[in-house]
């Protein structure tokens, strides 16, 4: 399976969570180029998304929690593995076994297709709300 060829970013779908939302996650998501939706429980459900071509990008926003990473390492090798790309906001890869067991920050999960882009426009965009 491989990830789509989807560059602009008012076409690409972002898949969302239905539970873990907050102000600031509604706001990023609500000035976000791609504003095609769909929920999908899991993160794993999500990344599946992605790689099934059925979205192109998933944004996870740490809160009072965070995903851990039991919940995002196998899901980010099978996303590379098709051609994908999961970094925090600021394009950092994922690390793990570093003593703390969250992902905290902006996490976002892509079809590697404009990831620089949509990393630096959520970066932006969160500056605006704070």
């Amino acid at each position: 399976m491989c990830v789509s060829e989807c560059e602009n970013p008012q076409d690409l779908t972002l898949v969302v969570s239905r539970s873990h939302r907050n102000e600031k996650l509604n706001y990023l998501l609500e000035n976000l180029p791609c504003q095609n939706q769909k929920s999908v429980g899991s993160v794993g459900g999500k990344i599946v998304a992605i790689i099934e071509q059925k979205a192109d990008v998933y944004i996870s926003l740490s809160g009072k929690s965070a995903p851990k990473d039991w919940d995002i390492a196998a899901p980010e090798l099978i996303l590379t593995e098709a051609g994908g790309k999961y970094t925090h906001f600021d394009g950092t890869p994922l690390q793990y076994n570093t003593g703390d067991i969250n992902q905290w920050g902006g996490l976002l999960a892509s079809n590697g297709k404009c990831h620089e882009t949509l990393c630096q426009e959520a970066q932006r965009i969160l500056e605006e709300f704070n």
